[in-house]
């Protein structure tokens, strides 16, 4: 847990995060940082069906898995990275930041947990 808390510091550090966190592939949060208010089960949850039918998707078009998906609110976007069977990184900012430098980011980290 220690790893994931540091990518996570490491994280708000470089971008405006809002949310973040790691969770199972099934959307059970391991480490998960979200507002006040908000209900960390249900995003961890809807995190990973996002994901999960983003996969059904495109392997109904004969493609792979996707490695992340990105959804965008008029405010903020949520990145859900895929870490194989290991889990899923999450992590919503504001929409100020290049989508393409946390996606990077994510990815690379990912594989230290």
């Amino acid at each position: 847990m220690d790893e994931i808390n540091n990518i996570i510091e490491d994280m708000k550090k470089k971008f405006p995060v809002i949310a973040a966190g790691f969770i199972t592939r099934d959307g059970m949060p391991k480490y998960l940082e979200v507002p006040e208010g908000s209900y960390p089960e249900t995003f961890s949850i809807m995190c990973a069906t996002v994901l999960g039918a983003a996969g059904t998707a495109a392997t109904e078009l004969g493609q792979p898995n996707p490695e992340y998906v990105v959804v965008e609110t008029g405010g903020i976007k949520i990145f859900i990275v895929s870490g194989g069977m290991k889990g899923i990184l999450v992590a919503a900012i504001n929409t100020q930041n290049k989508e393409e430098e946390i996606i990077s980011y994510m990815k690379n980290t990912i594989e230290k947990i």
